[in-house]
C-alpha cells in the first residue's frame, strides 16, 4: 500500500502515488513549498472511523501538516502544534521535500505566465 515517507523533489514524484488525487497533489506541493516539514495523507476510512488527534488542512480532510517521525515498524508519529497521533505505515503516505529543494512547481503554478509575452 504505502512506502510511508516519500521524498518530493518535483511534482512528478507526487504523481507516482496512486492513492492521492490531483487536487491533493497540488495542495501537498503548495504546502511543502510554503515551509511545512511534512504532509501526511490518510485514506478516507481512517479519517471517518478513527478518532485521530490531528487537525487536517482546511478543505482537505485527508491531509495533515506536521512533523513526521518513523516511530516503529508499523507506525509513523505525526506531531502538530496542539498534539499529535500515530498513523499506520501500511495506509498512510507522508511527504517531505528532498534535500536542497525549497519549492515544487505545480501545473497550476505555470498558469501565471500563460498569455504573458516576454
Amino acid at each position: 500500500m504505502s512506502d510511508a515517507i516519500h521524498t518530493v523533489s518535483e511534482y512528478d514524484d507526487l504523481a507516482g502515488v496512486a492513492d492521492v488525487t490531483d487536487r491533493q497533489r497540488t495542495q501537498i506541493a503548495n504546502t511543502l513549498s510554503d515551509g511545512a516539514d511534512a504532509v501526511v495523507w490518510l485514506p478516507e476510512w481512517i479519517v471517518r472511523e478513527d478518532d485521530k488527534d490531528l487537525a487536517p488542512i482546511h478543505a482537505h480532510p485527508q491531509l495533515y501538516v506536521g512533523v513526521v517521525a518513523d516511530y516503529s515498524e508499523n507506525a509513523l508519529k505525526v506531531s502538530q502544534h496542539d498534539g499529535g497521533d500515530y498513523v499506520p505505515k501500511s495506509e498512510a503516505h507522508a511527504f517531505r521535500l528532498g534535500d536542497g529543494v525549497d519549492r515544487i512547481e505545480t501545473p497550476q503554478s505555470d498558469l501565471g505566465s500563460f498569455g504573458v509575452e516576454p
